[in-house]
């Protein structure tokens, strides 16, 4: 008796989590158990500066949200790592929902290259199931600290503000073509290093598609474009 019970318990499980899943399909992004995304990455001046590759695995079902973890890991232009983080990806109703520290950028985190860096508070970034152009998104924080050999040395104020959606367009990328919505942000953010602030503030934009994700990012200072990255490599 137990074991059929067990058995029709896997088995409703199961039926939930592929019902949640059909639920996610046409979201902001990919919800399928090891779907993986490597964006390569660019200075200003064109040259490569690296990849980064975001990997989803242990997709759950419960309450209503769909939970993954999406696994981000970056790399120089010699494919040494240089961080890596694991970040919450949700759906719910619809609705996609992430981390926060997936938009921090990897510029903003060479100063903690050498040491543990921290999260001690983030706000979940919300794409809606339904995007209009002229569409304002949530803001969201970020607050963080670096740890050396157990000692804390610094800390990170990321905070991201009017999330606009831009435009509709058509993007064309290594991985191939697709119909986005650009979507542009701006960024302020303090890091502190031995008592000293170093402030950083751009723009961020980037394109997203339905079913897929992230497609292309850039980041301005200044009106200047600073960095930017494409989608290469696609599999879900």
């Amino acid at each position: 008796m137990k074991k059929i019970l067990s058995v029709c318990i896997c088995i409703c499980s199961i039926c939930y989590l592929v019902k949640a899943q059909q639920q996610c399909e046409n979201v902001l992004y990919t919800f399928k158990e090891g779907a993986t995304h490597e964006f390569s990455d660019y200075n200003k001046k064109g040259k490569q500066a690296g990849h980064t590759t975001f990997i989803l695995s242990d997709i759950s079902a419960g309450d209503s949200v769909l939970t993954g973890q999406l696994k981000k890991t970056s790399y120089d232009e010699k494919d040494k790592q240089l961080a890596s983080a694991d970040l919450t990806l949700k759906c719910r109703n619809g609705e996609a929902l992430i981390d926060m520290e997936s938009v921090v950028s990897e510029k903003q985190l060479e100063s903690y290259r050498n040491g543990e860096f921290r999260i001690i508070n983030q706000d979940l970034l919300l794409f809606p199931n339904v995007l209009e152009v002229g569409a304002k998104l949530n803001n969201g924080k970020l607050s963080a600290e670096l740890d050396s050999d157990g000692t804390k040395v610094g800390k990170l104020l990321y905070e991201i503000t009017e999330r606009l959606v831009q435009a509709k367009e058509s993007v064309t990328v290594p991985a191939g073509t697709f119909d986005c919505y650009k979507i542009s942000t701006k960024v302020h953010s303090i890091t502190t290093i031995a008592g000293v602030n170093l402030n950083y503030d751009y723009v961020l934009i980037e394109w997203y598609a339905y079913g897929i994700g992230l497609v292309r990012s850039e980041t301005y200072k200044k009106g200047t474009l600073e960095t930017y990255s494409t989608l290469t490599k696609l599999s879900k």
